[in-house]
């Protein structure tokens, strides 16, 4: 990257225009003269003009897109101003300019169609100063259009030479700078993609730096003032400074030398170098310092202003009226700076404003990306991620980035995603996400290490990059969204035989975790406490939380820390499965569990973690799981919308079974009917006492947990939620007739049952402690505020006593259900 010099005197036929012995100058008086305020008036005046009319060509290119979408601001068709237009891009249907490439055939226009608008110019300056630099050479006269000499020259080789180049070295390294550095501008939240603002932005950065170096040359270098100057290298030195503030602590090499350096201190010493050089001859280094540093500078006004730079200053503001249709006029204090506040919001918190595609997108599956600089619109779901926050010196915008490797059923891709703040994302296991990427990197190339799968990375820069985006989903429960993207990897459910390397959750935890590649299907139990931890190796405290996991062999403790604590709490026990590639495992055999020794399984580095995934070894843990809450359900809640309930005990189709006709009648294989009837049985054993002793008299689950008390209302210690209890319906033990027993505690009880049972002697009378009679209403929750010694008499009353039972038979739950208790 040089900028040419030519250290000869100009060419001889413009010698005699300038009569140098009328010159006077009190530096030298035998120099001719060196124009300063027609040149700069120019520069400047052009360089506006550059701007105005590329933000002008812009917004033109909005409108037109609008039009062309259908979208009127006003009665004419028109956008009459930056707030109307503005909401036309609100409009989900409305897209700006930049919309999908149409199919042009092989011809360039096909060819540029893959392009984005800013690498289209890139493109074009670079074909620009190749095409030119050959036609110098094939016309010489027309080099010194493409040349500047401060004391001979014309206004506008300030802009002309900035295209000429003096070899093909001095060529060849100016478009290899363009060509590596410029991508990476573009993609800044600064340009946003807009080939309109970086076709400005080089322009104005060859003219101001023409200009640099014109002034030089009256001081400190008034000898250059003979010396045409020329080259790519101005505008060049702009774009890599504004390169290194868009990613200071990126590592630049220079070739042929050993070792890198991060940009902005690669920058800031070469800045130190071009300055030095502007006063001090510096061997084997004579070129256009002046240039050179003017461009290092002149990037930090470009790219140093407005986060979100806006175009409303070139529309008519909107003036507000009253509601009766008076304009009103603003205050001067109200005055502003001419921003919207919809632009103040976005540049506070840029995560807020809707995302607008910028260009198109090819929605693609992750197996068939292609690395490179391509635009690609990825859905996945996350099956793994971890936070890593920055710890330097110095002071950047972001904070951190979340690793985040995400998979689609056919391979998988690890994101870097860039946050300001921590808080800015809630990351969940199995949550659906959409990417927008415009580059992709080899895994390899990208240093993610080994993760299965894994191939293709990219890097998420949201809110500060318009070319990147990222979207999270929020799908309802059934629906089709939420059913999608749950194929695990390495399944074939169109020929599927076996899922490799899957294995029990026994076989795991005694020797399959050495394997390294096995796979885990498991259901989630229990979740539990939300636990801090503090750390014995350094300062500090993390949060974990235990999560209890199972199959039909074995169980065992999942661990989840940290940041991937908030996956559990959309889990739901007895109903969550998960299925754990490459889990870690720690057993302790010091310490015996129930069945074995102790174990907890992890998720690490290149684990990955499908949530209720879809393919058929899924099924059964399900229908197991759905087994087992019949089973073994503490608590079940009592279906009152199944029966009349009053028809069925005070109505004229009361029919009295047995316990041994209920039972041929429930398991008869073509009966599937609700029935209810009555029951007179014997209580044969009961077990008050004993559970209010355990304190659990009352009981529900919650969070797949056991929740028990002697009162009707508790506190889920892992949700922090109170419950409504009900009773326990363990306290009664077994019950017999004369054809069978009945054990009580798989009976689910109407809670007025309760209430007849232990206060229902009579139709309103209630009997208490040593034979008082009186009128009320009680209701079973008047059993927790009695003693110890009611309670007991309460039992000892209830053991050996007949009652009628009037029950109903719930198919759905295959349960036997109590309506009512008649004394």
């Amino acid at each position: 990257m040089f900028r040419a010099q030519l250290r000869r005197t100009v060419l001889r036929s413009h010698t005699p225009s300038i009569d140098i012995s009328k010159r006077t100058f009190t530096t030298d008086p035998g120099f001719p003269p060196v124009k300063a305020l027609r040149p700069t008036l120019w520069c400047l005046g052009v360089s506006g003009t550059i701007y105005l009319g590329c933000a002008t060509y812009e917004v033109y290119q909005d409108v037109q897109s609008a039009k062309s979408r259908g979208f009127k601001a006003d009665s004419k068709g028109y956008a009459g101003s930056y707030e109307a237009l503005e909401d036309l891009s609100s409009n989900p249907n409305f897209r700006w300019a930049t919309s999908p490439p149409r199919n042009y055939g092989l011809g360039l226009p096909g060819v540029l169609s893959e392009y984005t608008e800013a690498e289209k110019v890139m493109l074009g300056a670079a074909a620009l100063n190749i095409g030119l630099y050959a036609a110098c050479h094939i016309s010489p006269s027309l080099s010194e259009h493409f040349s500047h000499t401060p004391a001979f020259g014309k206004n506008y080789t300030l802009l002309t030479s900035m295209f000429g180049h003096t070899g093909l070295l001095h060529l060849g390294l100016n478009m290899f700078g363009l060509l590596q550095f410029t991508p990476g501008v573009a993609r800044s939240s600064t340009f946003e993609g807009s080939g309109s603002h970086l076709t400005a932005f080089l322009l104005s950065s060859g003219i101001i730096t023409n200009l640099g170096q014109h002034m030089a040359s009256i001081w400190p270098r008034p000898m250059e003032r003979f010396a045409p100057s020329l080259g790519f290298s101005g505008a060049l030195m702009a774009v890599l400074g504004a390169w290194a503030m868009t990613y200071p602590n990126a590592q630049v090499g220079i070739v042929l030398i050993p070792g890198s350096w991060p940009a902005n201190q690669l920058v800031a010493a070469a800045a130190l170098v071009e300055l030095v050089g502007i006063f001090k001859d510096l061997p084997f280094l004579r070129w256009a310092h002046a240039a050179h540093f003017t461009g290092v500078v002149k990037f930090r006004d470009d790219n140093m202003g407005a986060p979100f730079p806006s175009i409303q200053s070139f529309y008519s503001r909107e003036i507000p009226s009253s509601s009766s249709g008076t304009l009103v006029a603003s205050s001067p204090a109200e005055t502003g700076d001419g921003f919207t506040p919809s632009e103040v919001e976005e540049a506070l918190d840029p995560l807020s404003r809707p995302w607008k595609p910028s260009r198109f997108y090819e929605t693609c599956p992750i197996a068939l990306l292609e690395t490179g600089p391509r635009n690609y619109q990825i859905t996945g779901r996350i099956v793994n991620f971890s936070t890593n926050q920055r710890q330097q010196k110095v002071q950047t915008s972001l904070e951190g980035h979340y690793f985040l490797v995400v998979a689609d059923g056919s391979a998988a891709i690890a994101i870097k995603l860039y946050y300001a703040k921590i808080s800015d994302y809630n990351l969940i296991l199995g949550q659906r996400l959409t990417i927008w990427a415009s580059y992709i990197a080899d895994s390899t190339k990208a240093e993610i290490g080994y993760i299965p799968f894994c191939a293709v990375a990219a890097t998420i820069y949201p809110g500060r990059n318009g070319a990147t985006h990222i979207a999270f989903h929020s799908d309802a429960a059934g629906s089709e969204d939420y059913r999608s993207l749950r194929c695990p990897l390495e399944c074939n459910l169109k020929k599927y035989d076996y899922l490799p390397d899957l294995m029990t959750l026994k076989a795991f935890l005694s020797t399959g975790y050495d394997m390294g590649e096995g796979k885990i299907l498991v259901c989630i139990r229990s979740i539990g406490l939300r636990r801090t931890i503090r750390l014995k190796k350094r300062p500090g405290t993390v949060d974990m939380v235990e999560v209890g996991v199972f199959d039909d062999t074995a169980s065992c403790v999942l661990k989840l820390w940290e940041d991937k604590v908030a996956s559990a709490k959309t889990w739901v026990p007895n109903q969550t499965v998960l299925l754990i590639s490459k889990p870690t495992c720690r057993v302790n055999e010091n310490s015996k569990a129930e069945h074995g020794v102790s174990a907890e399984i992890g998720i690490g580095y290149s684990s990955m973690v499908d949530v209720d995934p879809d393919f058929p070894d899924a099924n059964w843990p399900r229908n197991k799981v759905k087994t087992m809450t019949k089973k073994d359900r503490i608590y079940v809640p009592f279906p009152a919308e199944t029966w009349n309930i009053e028809f069925a005990i005070h109505g004229p189709n009361r029919t009295l079974f047995t316990i041994a006709e209920v039972e041929e009648q429930v398991r008869h294989p073509d009966l599937t009917i609700d029935f209810t009837g009555k029951l007179n049985v014997v209580i044969l054993e009961m077990n008050l006492m004993e559970h209010w002793r355990k304190g659990t008299t009352c009981c529900f689950e919650c969070c797949g947990i056991p929740l028990y008390a002697n009162k009707p209302i508790a506190t889920c210690k892992n949700c922090g939620l109170q419950r409504e209890l009900a009773l326990n319906p363990r306290i009664i033990g077994s019950m017999i007739d004369e054809s069978g027993m009945i054990t009580a505690s798989k009976l689910v009880w109407r809670d007025d049952a309760w209430s007849q049972l232990f206060f229902g002697i009579t139709a309103d009378e209630t009997h208490v402690g040593d034979g008082e009679v009186y009128l009320s209403e009680q209701s079973w929750e008047d059993l927790t505020v009695l003693d110890t010694i009611s309670l007991r008499d309460i039992e000892e009353y209830l053991l050996y006593s007949r009652i009628t039972l009037t029950f109903g038979w719930s198919s759905m739950l295959e349960r036997i259900c109590i309506l009512g208790v008649e004394w």
